[in-house]
């Protein structure tokens, strides 16, 4: 839901500020690479990123492992996509697991290392933290635009989340349209009354794992009254996560390796 800040039009106007729609027109020479402005800053302090963390991990070698600590996330990923250790879960159609979001945390330590290095010029501190958070609001989209579908699709998928309730507090403060921005009780999620409509049927279970057939909608309020449950096996842990679990206990450790270390010092 990015608003396009840079705009491009027919009017000849060489440079034309809109300060009431928040935009820029530019009708001058390489006006096509705006739209792409926000890629442009996020590839060029990605490579910034990674030189200061090659740089930094040769002068602080006693915090190598975390300034590196991305590559060890990437190396995980590639070995786990290409070689399938310990499980293989690539899919070449979609290639998701290759993901950043699967090592983000590694990435997050490795960034709050090369941020503490910035910190120790107190004369350019400031100086550092504005051009930081202007750069990065930009790069995630602001200023937002004003769409009510939107806002629209965001509330109707809120509704189905685990954490609708919590989920609400914030969207009612943060979407220009707020009227669909509610969380329906549970009859209404499972007793949809579209399901009935072209004769279908699906089960629900109780704390007894009993299981019962609903084919019409007063059944199936009825059941859920009786505290039956959809059967939603997504939900359910059939083999525990050891791999993660230990990758989560290895960053928590290094958190708690590297406090000891500076206080050392």
């Amino acid at each position: 839901n990015r608003k396009n800040l840079f705009l491009t039009d027919n009017t000849g106007d060489l440079l034309k500020v809109d300060i009431s729609n928040r935009n820029i027109t530019y009708n001058g020479p390489m006006n096509f690479y705006l739209m792409f402005l926000r890629q442009y800053f996020a590839i060029f302090f990605g490579f910034i990123y990674y030189f200061l963390i090659f740089k930094y991990s040769r002068k602080y070698k006693v915090n190598r492992v975390f300034y590196l600590a991305p590559l060890i996330g990437i190396s995980i990923s590639v070995i786990n996509n290409v070689f399938g250790f310990p499980q293989n879960t690539f899919d070449p159609t979609r290639a998701d697991t290759f993901k950043t979001f699967y090592f983000s945390f590694l990435i997050i330590l490795s960034f709050s290392f090369v941020v503490s290095q910035f910190f120790q010029d107190k004369r350019k501190k400031g100086l550092y933290l504005i051009v930081y958070f202007l750069v990065i609001f930009f790069i995630l989209g602001f200023p937002k635009a004003n769409n009510d579908e939107f806002d629209f699709k965001i509330s109707e998928n809120n509704k189905y989340s685990l954490t609708c309730n919590l989920n609400s507090m914030f969207l009612k403060n943060t979407l220009f349209e707020t009227s669909n921005v509610d969380c329906p009780s549970l009859d209404k999620i499972v007793c949809d009354e579209d399901i009935f409509r072209d004769n279908n049927s699906f089960y629900l279970v109780n704390s007894e794992n009993s299981f019962k057939e609903v084919t019409e909608y007063d059944q199936c309020i009825d059941l859920i009254n009786m505290g039956y449950r959809y059967d939603n096996e997504m939900l359910s842990l059939k083999n525990f996560p050891l791999f993660n679990f230990m990758t989560y206990i290895l960053f928590i450790m290094s958190i708690i390796y590297a406090f000891i270390k500076n206080n050392e010092k």
